[in-house]
């Protein structure tokens, strides 16, 4: 709606009453009421716009203002990152180089340890592979002589037959 047309249906809702026109032409008094509420209309219309429009750029100097806190927020919490880690690499070099000698002693023996360990190991492979073959030999001596004794009790089954056999013949 435009500003002109906005001002006419104004001026036009005030000069009508109860829904009608008024017939002729409106009288002096009418016509200063009418023109002072004009007036009224068109001063709170601009002030209006005006609010709106400083609240919209107050609005944008706020966002504006906020993005600038975040980069510097940003910006600050890496600058301090990068001294904290800095710090924390100072303080390696500072216990590295107050204890060179330690550290030099404790790279052979943990050397030594871990060999040690692989040996132990290597032995104890070595030493389950034999048991193991032993273990082998003995179930497969057990075995044959399951089967030895198996067969043994078939043949004195056979031979007693035999003899109960011979003795019911004679």
């Amino acid at each position: 709606m435009t500003h002109e047309h906005s001002r006419n249906s104004d001026t036009h809702w005030h000069r009508t009453r109860n829904g009608t026109e008024t017939g002729g032409k409106p009288k002096k008094s009418e016509q200063a009421f009418e023109s002072r509420i004009n007036t009224a209309f068109t001063v709170t219309r601009e002030a209006s716009e005006k609010t709106s429009r400083d609240t919209n750029s107050y609005a944008d100097a706020v966002q504006k203002s906020l993005s600038r806190l975040e980069e510097l927020h940003a910006r600050k919490r890496a600058a301090s990152q990068i001294m904290k880690a800095q710090a924390r690499i100072n303080e390696f070099e500072n216990l590295f180089s107050t204890y060179p000698s330690l550290l030099d002693d404790l790279v052979p023996c943990r050397m030594q340890v871990i060999q040690a360990g692989q040996e132990m190991t290597q032995a104890q492979s070595a030493q389950m592979r034999k048991s193991r073959k032993n273990m082998m030999n003995a179930a497969k001596r057990g075995l044959d002589e399951g089967r030895e004794e198996q067969r043994l009790v078939a043949d004195a089954s056979e031979l007693i037959k035999h003899y109960k056999a011979l003795i019911l013949a004679i």
